[in-house]
């Protein structure tokens, strides 16, 4: 993910995420798994072994 050619791919999946799916009415478990997935695809998560 850190690949710049994947640009596009990473953007098309962080669009899907954000803008095709119901994130207001949405289940506590389904939202759960898109917040995990946007931090990851975006890499602001916090790394414990640094």
């Amino acid at each position: 993910m850190v690949d710049l050619t994947n640009r596009n791919w990473l953007n098309n999946l962080y669009f899907e995420l954000v803008n095709n799916n119901d994130l207001q009415n949405g289940d506590y478990y389904s939202n759960t798994i898109k917040l995990i997935s946007l931090i990851t695809i975006s890499r602001n998560y916090w790394n414990p072994n640094s």
